[in-house]
């Protein structure tokens, strides 16, 4: 059973958190209402923890320079950490994710979503821990309109990259990828294609992760195909049914 930690200390929304993992199936959960023990002894609480869901401001040591602290521990570095805060301005999620938070989630939150958020993030780890039967298509769209309501909420922009590879280099191209994206990041693959979603990146800073991805596929002689780029900024009037015709064509 995955084990799962929560950093917290208002006791009510530890206890709606734990409410939210509980009906989701996890039963293995930590509560804590700071970071100050676990950061000075991290063997005695992280050795077998598969999540970490963060407050920011905590007292003692803030949730972010604790997320610092264990991005340079390599014990512990690839512990995915999703941070919770009332602040959800764009300086708080772009700090949280440069810390090393693979999401970041707005307080008060609705239980079904906090659900959603942990079971992308346990499946991006740890594979389909429920054992549901998707297509791949599904998936992908359930991502983006995960992602295109956290940007809504966050005010922060979103990107979409679509690639055409042939199929015989689909899996290592996919796995080339997603060493070379950031955590927060998602590389989803249907049929010939591969989505590279992008959460806080504005169209004008585009160029620079195609021309790396491009680059670290040409060094394993693999041609991609730039099929698709596609901006959000949630000042625009986009709406999601626009932003999935731009991605798909016409349904």
């Amino acid at each position: 059973m995955k084990k799962i930690l929560i950093i917290e200390d208002c006791h009510l929304v530890r206890l709606q958190i734990k409410k939210v993992l509980e009906g989701s199936g996890f039963s293995n959960i930590i509560e804590l209402s700071s970071a100050n023990t676990i950061s000075q002894r991290p063997h005695l609480y992280l050795n077998d923890v598969s999540l970490i869901i963060l407050d920011i401001g905590l007292p003692g040591i803030s949730g972010i320079d604790f997320a610092k602290q264990l991005r340079d521990h390599p014990s512990y570095c690839n512990i995915p950490i999703i941070f919770i805060s009332g602040h959800r301005d764009y300086k708080n999620v772009q700090e949280a994710i440069e810390a090393g938070g693979i999401d970041f989630i707005a307080k008060p939150f609705k239980h079904d979503y906090l659900a959603k958020r942990i079971e992308k993030v346990m499946e991006t780890f740890y594979g389909n821990i429920k054992g549901k039967k998707e297509d791949n298509k599904t998936k992908i769209e359930e991502v983006i309109i995960n992602e295109y309501d956290r940007a809504t909420r966050a005010g922060t922009s979103l990107s979409f990259l679509l690639f055409g590879v042939e199929i015989n280099y689909l899996d290592e191209a996919s796995s080339i990828i997603k060493k070379n994206v950031r955590k927060i990041d998602s590389v989803l693959v249907m049929e010939d294609k591969i989505f590279v979603v992008l959460p806080l990146t504005e169209e004008k800073n585009l160029t620079i992760v195609i021309n790396k991805l491009q680059d670290k596929l040409l060094q394993n002689n693999i041609n991609l195909t730039l099929e698709k780029v596609v901006s959000f900024e949630p000042s625009s009037e986009k709406t999601l049914d626009n932003l999935m015709k731009e991605l798909f064509g016409e349904k």
